[in-house]
């Protein structure tokens, strides 16, 4: 059977990959993803600190 020569670990690094290039295909998943401080500036890109913009919504 093919799966002899494959690796146990195949599956796992597969997700681990996926997981790594998911929010760089779909910027509003990234946009989610990204944990940051009230006072940082908004990951939206508007240039306001987060209190103030996305963390309203």
């Amino acid at each position: 059977a093919p799966e002899q020569w494959l690796p146990a670990e195949l599956p796992a690094l597969a997700a681990a990959v996926h997981a790594h290039f998911e929010p760089q295909r779909n910027p509003e998943l990234a946009r989610v993803s990204v944990t940051v401080g009230r006072e940082l500036p908004c990951t939206c890109g508007s240039r306001r600190r987060y209190r103030q913009c996305c963390s309203l919504n």
